[in-house]
């Protein structure tokens, strides 16, 4: 499947860098270059957009196709059965794994039946707000991380 959206950000270890890949597929994934794996991913109801880190490395929102705005989590944590998130069974193995998981989801206001969904975002520099664009018809929304 194509994949459109790329931000790569270094991880807290410092000899590996781990890239976000979404698109198309409806999803986005972790894969870390140090190992050419992938790490973990996480689905969504819609094609992805945009993916926009925060400024603390650690939380994104994710735009595609609809009004809405996900707000994802990246930890190195344990994953349990119920994790939203799905890893390669090398990866499973280990006691310590990055993962994504979906916090929460917002809506453009007001939304819009003719909407083309969210392209774009902005963090404030310390992320306590984002502002996130729509192309049709044409909006911002400003909300609280």
């Amino acid at each position: 499947p194509p994949r459109e959206c790329i931000d790569v950000a270094a991880d807290g270890a410092a000899d590996d860098t781990h890239v976000l890949i979404g698109g198309n597929d409806a999803g986005i994934s972790l894969y870390s270059l140090r190992q050419r794996a992938l790490l973990c991913s996480v689905s969504f109801p819609t094609y992805i957009n945009a993916i926009v880190p925060a400024p603390n490395g650690r939380d994104m929102v994710v735009l595609g196709d609809t009004d809405d705005v996900f707000f994802v989590s990246y930890s190195t944590a344990v994953a349990n059965d119920g994790a939203a998130a799905t890893a390669p069974a090398a990866a499973a193995a280990a006691t310590s794994r990055p993962l994504l998981e979906r916090t929460r989801t917002a809506a453009f206001v007001p939304e819009s039946a003719s909407s083309m969904g969210g392209f774009g975002a902005a963090w404030t520099r310390r992320g306590r707000y984002v502002a996130v664009l729509r192309e049709q018809p044409a909006l911002i929304n400003v909300l609280a991380a």
